[in-house]
């Protein structure tokens, strides 16, 4: 897996060089995040390749896995809201007329696409 992302980015390590006659290297790394906070331990020598001081790099990775944690539990929140609206305005249609219940769908639908 990681291959095929690499393999993805690497056409664009020439248009990186074009833009500075300085740049005569360029390394395409992965930098997996598990959805579930996991950390991938080859992600610790990248951080060391950027320059992070050996003092920071545990302190990173639980930041970098407490964010991709924080971003699934949004994930998960938003669509718990979505399905219940959804079935509160379905329920509601249950005792409406049929323009009451398509109007209570569609804004529901359009709530949920902003």
């Amino acid at each position: 897996m990681e291959f095929c992302k690499r393999a993805k980015y690497l056409p664009f390590t020439s248009a990186a060089k074009d833009l500075d006659p300085f740049i005569r290297t360029i390394r395409v790394w992965g930098f997996p995040k598990g959805a579930r906070g996991k950390w991938h331990k080859p992600n610790t020598n990248f951080l060391r390749t950027l320059g992070v001081p050996e003092s920071r790099l545990e302190n990173m990775a639980k930041q970098f896995s407490m964010r991709a944690l924080f971003g699934t539990l949004q994930t998960c929140k938003s669509f718990n809201r979505s399905v219940s609206a959804k079935t509160a305005a379905e329920d509601s249609c249950d005792s409406s007329s049929a323009e009451d219940c398509e109007g209570a769908v569609a804004q529901t639908r359009l709530r949920d696409h902003r």
